[in-house]
Order: structure tokens, then C-alpha cells, then sequence
């Protein structure tokens, strides 16, 4: 689904899909792609026959009008989606995953329009205090990978990097770099670099031993 091109026309989505378990995920995973991009996403379920049996569009709409009467009947995703998850909220370990699956799905939109939708969510999965401090732990990674992003092209090598994303700092010419707590960029914290001699397995906890002998370079 090319969701930026459909975009272009308008901004409220209703997705349509066959009733059965592949008609539903895929209901899901566009829901998420079309909420993701900024738009409103809805749902229309065809309801199966009396006898169970699942029912297409092309037989279930007699009509032009049929189909736009049918459309008044349209579910919110983020709010069907809650519902589904609401299931979990018992668990405060699944609670928490599950507003943070949600949550993740529109937190970068303007204050006032996800204000109305966390107040429209914590009706179903509550507390309303979970959802912002959700809201303002999304926000914080995403700062911080913004960040670490920007560290990371100032000619640095790819080990290099990959160390401060992993640990936060850098080994370069016998000495770790540190990054500042004000955010002034990287200052040198050591005229010296640690190398471990062997690791010794327990059950209990791992313990590395470091060399004695460690690189006293000066810069």
C-alpha cells in the first residue's frame, strides 16, 4: 500500500479486508503503516452469514448506497486496536508493551490532536498518566537516537561508532572519549586504554580481570 501516494487525495483511510485471520492482519498492519504516516485509519468489517460462512464485498453489497450507508458503521483503528490489546491489561508487564505498541503509532503529532486521542484511549486501557509517561519515554529515544545519529558523522570510523552507540564512548590512540553531559560533544577521559587478560565463567556472575599492564601513551 503506497500510503504517501493515497495521501495526496486525502487523509482519513477505511480499510476494507476479508473477515478471516489473514484479512485481519493485514487490516492490522496497514491500520499501523496509515496511523504511522500522520493519517486517520478506519475499519469496516463485513459481518459472515447467519450460518458462519465469511462473506466478500462484491456479494455482501447490493448497492452503491448499500456500500455508503454500510461506511457510517466505520471503528477508529487506534481505538479497535486498543480494545484488542485491552485484553492484556491485567498484566501490568503486557499493559505496558501494549500502550507502548500504540503509543508508538502516533506520539510525534501535534500536542493537541494526540491529547484527544490519549484521552480517548485511556478510557479503555487506563491509567492516562501510563500513556504520557509512554508518550514522553518515546519522545526520549527518539532525541537520543537523533543524537547518537549526529555523533556519529563527525569522521569517526564504523568501530568507532559502533561503540558509542553501544557504550557511549570511544577508544582512539590509547585513550577513551567521553561524551559531554551538556551535550558539547566528546572530551578525552583517559591517557590510557584497559585490555582484559581472560574471563572467568560463574554461575553466580561473570568476572573479567583486567591487565595490570595497561598503556600509559600520552598523547
Amino acid at each position: 500500500m503506497t500510503v504517501n501516494i493515497l495521501g495526496r487525495y486525502t487523509r482519513n483511510f477505511c480499510l476494507l479486508y476479508d473477515s478471516d485471520p489473514a484479512g485481519q492482519a493485514a487490516t492490522e498492519k496497514n491500520g499501523k503503516r496509515i496511523t504511522e504516516a500522520g493519517y486517520q485509519a478506519y475499519i469496516l468489517t463485513i459481518p459472515n452469514t447467519e450460518t458462519g460462512e465469511k462473506q466478500d464485498p462484491d456479494t455482501f453489497f447490493r448497492s452503491a448506497a448499500h456500500f455508503l450507508e454500510f461506511c457510517e458503521h466505520k471503528e477508529n483503528f487506534l481505538l479497535r486496536l486498543a480494545h484488542a490489546r485491552s485484553a492484556h491489561a491485567n498484566d501490568p508487564v503486557l499493559k505496558s508493551f501494549a500502550i507502548k505498541e500504540i503509543a508508538s503509532l502516533f506520539y510525534t503529532r501535534a500536542e493537541s490532536e494526540r491529547t484527544a486521542i490519549i484521552e480517548s484511549l485511556a478510557t479503555i486501557i487506563k491509567p492516562k498518566n501510563l500513556w504520557l509517561k509512554v508518550i514522553r519515554e518515546l519522545e526520549q529515544e527518539k532525541l537520543e537516537k537523533r543524537r547518537l545519529k549526529e555523533l556519529t558523522t563527525n569522521g569517526r570510523t564504523n568501530e568507532q561508532n559502533k561503540s558509542i552507540e553501544k557504550y557511549g564512548f570511544y577508544e582512539d590512540h590509547n585513550c577513551y572519549y567521553f561524551y559531554a553531559p551538556k551535550g558539547e560533544g566528546f572530551y578525552q577521559g583517559s591517557n590510557f586504554t584497559l585490555e582484559p587478560l581472560f574471563h572467568i565463567e560463574s554461575t553466580v556472575k561473570a568476572i573479567k580481570s583486567l591487565s595490570s599492564s595497561i598503556s600509559m601513551e600520552k598523547q
